[in-house]
């Protein structure tokens, strides 16, 4: 359950932000459906794009320093779509915002992988999701509730704060498994199977 947390809280970022973005943009800029699809296409496409450079970060950082390092470039990201007053200021940090969170699962799943035995692998995917979708489900029951209390650009703050606790747990939980193994925490498990 710790190891697949941080999909729980990947997911609460995840669900607040990405079936709301057309409403987000249109509370936030007043444009129209049409330039709101453009926009998204935008990020969509470079959250397809920026995980290919994952090999890039983790031979210089590591696999979890990598992780913890472009959860905290997202949230920077996310902190400066909330405050931009400009849409084109907006745009570009909601692409490098999505883009660079998107880098989490692919770098995150051999992380997990490689800390558990190669029989726990499907219990822990399958935990994981389920975790993931968890979060999705409690942003989707409080997104309404807190764009009437607090408004949308305090959701995109605490979007970033769900992303540095993102960041976080990754960062925790890698070095929780190193100290019990010894190891260092971007190196894969070498227990034998």
């Amino acid at each position: 359950m710790r190891l697949a947390f941080p999909l729980f809280v990947f997911g609460i970022s995840g669900g607040w932000t990405f079936p709301f973005f057309n409403l987000i943009f249109r509370d936030l800029f007043g444009i129209s459906d049409s330039a709101i699809g453009g926009v998204i296409g935008l990020g969509w496409l470079f959250m397809g794009l920026l995980p290919l450079l994952n090999p890039y970060w983790e031979a210089r950082l590591g696999r979890a320093g990598a992780l913890s390092g472009l959860m905290m470039a997202s949230a920077v990201a996310f902190v400066g779509f909330s405050l931009s007053q400009a849409l084109w200021i907006a745009v570009i940090f909601y692409v490098m915002a999505i883009g660079i969170r998107n880098t989490m699962q692919p770098l995150f799943q051999p992380l997990l992988m490689d800390s558990l035995e190669a029989e726990y692998h499907n219990i822990a995917s399958s935990m994981g999701l389920a975790m993931w979708n968890m979060g999705w489900f409690v942003s989707a029951l409080t997104f309404g509730w807190l764009q009437a209390a607090v408004g949308t650009r305090v959701i995109l703050l605490l979007v970033a704060a769900f992303v540095v606790l993102n960041g976080l747990t990754i960062h925790l939980t890698a070095l929780r498994r190193s100290s019990n193994e010894g190891g260092f925490a971007s190196e894969p498990c070498t227990r034998e199977v």
